[in-house]
């Protein structure tokens, strides 16, 4: 019987160099808000998770012009710092385009540089208080809890917030 070669490593789905399938492509960032596409760029960099730990904490100052502007406190700046290159070649993979990163010193604020943290905070505590005025006025239950002189304590919601479409 003859022995038969081994298939080429290229063969192999697991193997390291093996062919990928092409990236779901460039966020048309352009056609977004400045914020939404920023939040689509840190989506895409959650399995970078040490980065993207580092830079949902920055807040978005500007995004457009080849320029990414951020706000963080000197801590962040300086444990991104040695990711610096990797950010700036996934903003140009994501987006399709060059971007440098311009960072200056500050504290995220909703209002006006929001970090992701912040605004996944904010629509964690939205959901809760929706939750929790949905369960108070809710017939059933506000019967339940008369038939039985109880009260509401705690209502928590089964399913994370979702990012508004802005």
């Amino acid at each position: 019987m003859p022995v038969s070669a081994a298939p080429p490593a290229e063969a192999c789905a697991v193997c390291p160099g093996t062919p990928r399938e092409p990236s779901t492509g460039a966020i048309s960032w352009s056609d977004m808000k400045p914020f939404a596409a920023w939040e689509a760029f840190l989506d895409r960099m959650r399995p970078e998770m040490a980065v993207f730990a580092v830079l949902a904490e920055f807040g978005l100052v500007s995004l457009g012009g080849g320029v990414v502007r951020l706000l963080g406190s000197s801590y962040y700046r300086e444990m991104l710092q040695p990711h610096r290159g990797l950010v700036e070649q996934s903003l140009h993979l994501h987006l399709g385009v060059p971007f440098q990163l311009e960072i200056s010193e500050g504290e995220p604020a909703l209002g006006g540089a929001p970090s992701l943290r912040l605004v996944e905070r904010q629509r964690q505590e939205a959901l809760q208080a929706e939750v929790v005025r949905e369960a108070q006025t809710h017939p059933n239950i506000v019967a339940l809890l008369s038939q039985f002189e109880g009260q509401l304590k705690h209502v928590r919601p089964l399913v994370p917030p979702t990012p508004s479409s802005g």
